[in-house]
């Protein structure tokens, strides 16, 4: 015999499934084949950081993006934290290195944020961490995400634009 479901459970089970319906949307779209800045040598190597970073707005749009609302973005360019260095040990290793807030990550996107009757805000901005004071800085040197100062410009812009209520009029 079927264990029954116990009231408690089907209550979390239902509050659950409501607030995933009232959370926002975040399509993101990007062409690996495409000649981006730096985001990677070949074509397998920008398909993984793009969605990785695609995924990350995703995340954001599911925790802060407001109910029935939709997020679309396309990433046009990407130039990674940072350059790469060929290092002696182990022989012809790649190793990234940031030197100054120079050197910070640049990220180029469109998007359009609407909900179920309108469009609420659309833009084409550039992103770019440059060390300003606005923006908090990063507190490790290395290990860790290889893709964390870009995430931290990507949270950064996310909060700034979208999050509690609508976002500016451009």
């Amino acid at each position: 015999m079927p264990h029954p479901i116990r009231p408690f459970t089907a209550a979390l089970l239902l509050a659950l499934a409501a607030s995933a319906a009232q959370a926002g949307q975040v399509d993101v779209s990007f062409d690996a084949r495409t000649s981006f800045t730096d985001a990677g040598s070949t074509p397998r190597e920008r398909e993984q950081r793009l969605a990785a970073l695609a995924e990350h707005l995703k995340a954001l749009g599911q925790r802060g993006l407001g109910d029935d609302r939709t997020l679309v973005i396309e990433l046009i360019d990407l130039d990674l934290a940072g350059t790469l260095r060929v290092v002696a040990r182990p022989a012809g290793t790649e190793v990234r290195v940031l030197r100054g807030s120079a050197e910070g990550p640049r990220i180029e996107l469109r998007y359009t944020l609407s909900d179920r009757s309108r469009v609420i805000s659309s833009g084409h901005e550039t992103l770019f961490d440059a060390g300003s004071p606005g923006l908090p800085q990063a507190t490790d040197s290395g290990g860790g995400d290889p893709l964390r100062h870009e995430k931290r410009l990507l949270d950064h812009w996310f909060a700034q634009r979208f999050a509690k209520g609508d976002p500016a009029p451009r």
